[in-house]
């Protein structure tokens, strides 16, 4: 081990997965000729594929992505190559990419439902309704005939 105090110190900051891998690399020592095997990038790929789905995903990946910037610093180019190259499989990006299409829904959401909250906290009325013809418009409200648009030539 290089320093077992920084190392555990690194694996409590990180997604367990990558902590693990932490772990397993540092038995074995950095340096340029540090190389990940079939097995890790099976057990990392496993890993990941448990996590589709889960917003935890995100977290993993953000560890490992740190991990493999480390390896690239260290020299350790098969290692690090071979770990990006997990991080940039297809149906790995498509997951990410539906937890994020998932987590900006539901902070729409959440954003609609803070705003309906303080409406009926200023007694406003929380009803969304479009103008109606013939409806008197609201207090500052311009029709298009109003509007200065300029003319096509």
């Amino acid at each position: 081990m290089v320093n077992p105090e920084v190392t555990q110190e690194v694996v409590d900051r990180v997604h367990p997965l990558a902590g693990a891998l932490v772990i397993a690399l540092d038995e074995r020592g950095y340096g340029p000729d540090l190389t990940l095997s079939e097995e890790d990038v099976s057990e990392v790929r496993e890993g990941l594929n448990e996590l589709y789905g889960q917003q935890e995903l995100r977290d993993a990946v953000r560890g490992l992505l740190n991990l493999g910037a480390f390896l690239q610093e260290q020299g350790a180019e098969q290692a690090s190559t071979a770990l990006y190259d997990v991080l940039a499989e297809q149906p790995l990006l498509d997951a990410l990419d539906a937890l994020n299409a998932e987590r900006q829904e539901q902070a729409a959401e959440d954003v609609a439902k803070s705003s309906d909250a303080l409406r009926k906290f200023a007694g406003a009325d929380t009803q969304k309704k479009a103008p109606q013809v013939g409806e008197k418009k609201p207090d500052g409200a311009l029709s298009l005939d109003q509007l200065k648009f300029p003319k096509r030539l």
